[in-house]
């Protein structure tokens, strides 16, 4: 029985564009749980669901209850607008349910508001300012329309509060909604600190892991170039093909490789969990090249499982590693890095590994679920 026994049960619902393979159904997992021991079973939303009630048993850590539903809207729109479309279909909803967690990154298009919690990873409307650089338009034109589009959209008139993923998506958030910092609360991604199958320096292998959609935002063609200046490093670069772009990218990752007949890299397309986490044990060192990245799942993975991260220096990465000697610009200064850190001793590799790892204790998931549970019991009462 939940917290709700003695009440009407409370409905609640979740929604996305889409949900998919990646870390953001992770999170939106850890929010299943935290509902369902307090007795909810909440609605997933979106346009596209590549998850059957059936896979709710072995997506997570512990069983999960939710309805998965579909919104079969014609002509989702060009675009940025399918955000802005699926924000005006759940305001329409607004009565429908107690509360209505929008996971969807944007919050044009909402008129009302009242039951609304937003989690936002990072901002739509941010993604098409000049400022950030991990836009999905690499146009001028379509940046400066889709900033029209967002600016002629209604913003909640209720503000309720709004749970950002990093320092750097609550900077953005304010950039573009112009809310106040108190409305704004921090709640890192979760992570489940259970006991790795660790090796130790002597039993890691001179690997290079990445794990993340191949996607241009991503940017494995640079990880291939920093690879190519790497040949005594093996690189292993992961990732999941949930699209025809991300299949059309993966195929030129693999062009690159054969035009430039780079022996040291393999591709690994739609590993399996099982197959990532043997990787990463082997592995001594963690790659991420995506620039503004709001927060980074794979990075913290990775220093869980004793890999030395290098990562690109901006967005939320550099709030995990918190080391300037972890973070690169460029390619040249990307492969500069991993050379001299592939040189590291027993002893430097354990004390650094250990820093890491005491500084993502944060990201706990318990520090999660008690953030996010109180701002439901605000919401909910």
């Amino acid at each position: 029985m939940g917290i709700f026994h003695n009440k009407k049960m409370k409905k609640v619902a979740i929604y996305q564009n889409t949900i998919s393979q990646g870390g953001r159904i992770r999170v939106i997992a850890y929010m299943t749980e935290c509902l369902n021991a307090m007795g909810i079973t909440p609605d997933w939303i979106s346009y596209r669901n590549s998850f059957k009630s059936k896979d709710l048993e072995n997506m997570h850590h512990v069983p999960l209850n939710a309805n998965i539903r579909i919104i079969n809207a014609w002509n989702k729109g060009l675009g940025e607008y399918k955000y802005i479309k699926m924000n005006k279909i759940m305001d329409k909803m607004n009565t429908d349910y107690d509360l209505i967690i929008n996971s969807n990154n944007t919050m044009s298009g909402i008129k009302n508001g009242k039951y609304f919690l937003h989690f936002i990873y990072f901002p739509r409307e941010a993604r098409v300012l000049k400022k950030y650089t991990n836009s999905v338009y690499k146009h001028s034109i379509s940046n400066w329309f889709f900033r029209k589009l967002y600016s002629i959209h209604p913003k909640p008139i209720h503000k309720n509060k709004i749970l950002g993923i990093s320092q750097f998506t609550i900077c953005a958030i304010q950039k573009v909604f112009q809310y106040p910092q108190d409305q704004i609360e921090l709640i890192y991604p979760p992570i489940t600190f259970k006991k790795k199958k660790l090796t130790d320096f002597f039993n890691k292998k001179n690997f290079v892991v990445s794990i993340g959609r191949f996607d241009t935002n991503k940017d494995q063609i640079s990880q291939i170039k920093i690879a190519q200046k790497n040949p005594h490093l093996l690189f292993n670069i992961c990732g999941y093909t949930p699209n025809s772009q991300s299949n059309n990218y993966f195929n030129d990752c693999e062009s690159l490789i054969r035009g430039r007949k780079i022996s040291n890299v393999r591709l690994v397309k739609n590993a399996t969990s099982e197959e990532l986490e043997k990787i990463l044990i082997e592995s001594k060192f963690f790659l991420h090249t995506m620039k503004d990245e709001p927060f980074g799942l794979g990075t913290v993975e990775a220093i869980l499982h004793g890999c030395i991260p290098l990562v690109h220096a901006s967005g939320g990465s550099n709030e995990i590693v918190n080391n300037p000697e972890l973070m690169f610009r460029s390619i040249d200064e990307g492969s500069k890095r991993l050379k001299a850190k592939s040189k590291i001793n027993s002893e430097d590799y354990s004390k650094l590994i250990k820093s890491l790892q005491e500084r993502v204790r944060e990201f706990d998931e318990n520090n999660f679920c008690r953030i996010f549970t109180d701002n439901l019991m605000t919401l909910l009462k």
